[in-house]
């Protein structure tokens, strides 16, 4: 069969398990997936593509995987920032989503997030909102990869006036887009402390039998530990698991003030994390234990979580912050190795999400989910070590074209499947909009 595209003399970053790396390779796409991979001396006898693209001096690796965010929060950034989570979430976050979110706005808020994502490299992400069906109808416009996970609160949300309404509109949505290629649906409770121990063996339930995947934010910070404790005489993640929910298709989001015995207990039942480190800086939650879920092989992710909180959905940035501050907080310049940070954002988070059978490493049969970048730039020449370079040198603006699910979705910085100027235009128009909504309901006055 005729190949759709045959990317030429690239570097290939592969992240199989064996970690090869193919200094003058091809990929060969045809349809959503990878039909043949490997070193251009093996390349003979194969049908002519449709397209070529020649990528010498160019860096071909996995898209970047974004375990968890608040997509549609692109349009709250920098409302409120230099604040504790607590406050943070209670004084203005909460209050200006009861007021501006629609299901209007989520689409369009998710649009600006996914034309962000792509810039920087990202072809799949883990969402945590309202109107998840508007992020999924989103994602298959532009051709992203998305896990929509629908918000589930104790209180009445933007999308639900029940938190037992909330559940059946997943289940719904589940089925709905059962098969989907590009989405799948997953429940997304807010958090222990904004759902009742009910909701929580309530989703668990529904959970198992569906087979639809949690995502919760848990052990954020130390309030939360304490108000767990002295509301339940349990830690946050013994008291998750009296709920059912402790189990493989748990992802758990922050996991910062957990201490061994409940990272044990985390990982017997297989509990994935999705690690935010510049979110847990900017707000000061804390650093989560990475040594320590190395150590006992907890599956680790990287999540920008949203950009009221970060500010920005860029991967590049964690795995460098995610390697520094490990360094930093163990006092050990080998903790987090710059390989490890790359398969935190790659194979690591596909595993965190379900899917490392399909992406997260370029290997034949697997789908065409992957990022061309430049690598004949100032800041990257000379080249000893791909590894180091990602991490540590590489710029989002580095990357240059990007596949999901086969289809060339970005191509020498050009978004190809949306029309970003009229986004950035609408978001814009939004923005006093929302302003104005928000100025009787927050403390302060946002500038």
């Amino acid at each position: 069969m005729r190949p759709d595209y045959r990317l030429e003399h690239a570097l290939i970053l592969t992240m199989n398990s064996e970690r090869e790396i193919i200094s003058d390779g091809f990929i060969e796409i045809t349809g959503a997936a990878i039909s043949a991979i490997g070193p251009m001396s093996e390349l003979k006898h194969h049908p002519e593509p449709v397209s070529v693209l020649n990528l010498h001096d160019r860096l071909v690796m996995p898209g970047l995987i974004n375990c968890h965010t608040h997509a549609a929060m692109t349009l709250l950034r920098g409302m409120a920032d230099d604040l504790p989570l607590d406050e943070w979430l209670r004084d203005y976050i909460w209050p200006a989503e009861a007021k501006f979110v629609t299901a209007g706005n989520v689409f369009l808020g998710t649009q600006l997030a996914i034309a962000e994502m792509f810039r920087s490299g990202t072809t799949m992400f883990a969402d945590m909102y309202f109107f998840e069906e508007e992020v999924a109808r989103a994602c298959i416009d532009a051709g992203m990869r998305v896990l929509a996970g629908e918000a589930v609160v104790d209180f009445p949300s933007p999308s639900h006036a029940t938190p037992e309404d909330a559940i059946t509109g997943i289940v719904r949505l589940a089925e709905k887009y059962n098969g989907n290629s590009l989405v799948n649906i997953a429940f997304a409770p807010h958090s222990i402390y904004a759902c009742r121990k009910e909701i929580l063996e309530r989703i668990a339930d529904e959970s198992s039998k569906h087979a639809i995947p949690v995502h919760i934010h848990l052990a954020e910070t130390r309030g939360e530990v304490e108000k767990c404790f002295a509301d339940s005489g349990l830690r946050t993640v013994p008291f998750l698991q009296t709920t059912g929910l402790l189990n493989e298709h748990l992802i758990a989001a922050h996991m910062v003030h957990v201490d061994e015995e409940e990272a044990g207990i985390a990982a017997s039942h297989d509990v994935k994390i999705a690690h935010n480190p510049s979110s847990n800086m900017k707000l000061s939650s804390g650093w989560a234990p990475m040594e320590l879920y190395s150590r006992i092989g907890i599956t680790t992710g990287l999540g920008t979580d949203g950009t009221a909180a970060n500010n920005n959905l860029n991967l590049f940035n964690e795995m460098r912050m995610t390697a520094l501050a490990n360094k930093l907080v163990t006092g050990d310049p080998a903790a987090m190795p710059a390989q490890r940070a790359v398969e935190m954002a790659t194979i690591g988070g596909a595993k965190v999400l379900g899917m490392d059978d399909r992406i997260g490493s370029l290997e034949q049969g697997k789908a065409a989910d992957l990022l061309i970048a430049r690598l004949d730039q100032p800041h990257l020449t000379p080249l000893y070590n791909i590894w180091s370079h990602i991490v540590y040198a590489m710029h989002s603006s580095d990357v240059e074209s990007l596949f999901i699910n086969g289809r060339l979705v970005m191509h020498n910085h050009e978004i190809l499947t949306m029309d970003v100027a009229s986004v950035m235009l609408e978001a814009t128009k939004l923005h006093k909009h929302i302003e104005a909504l928000i100025a009787t309901s927050l403390p302060h006055q946002i500038v």
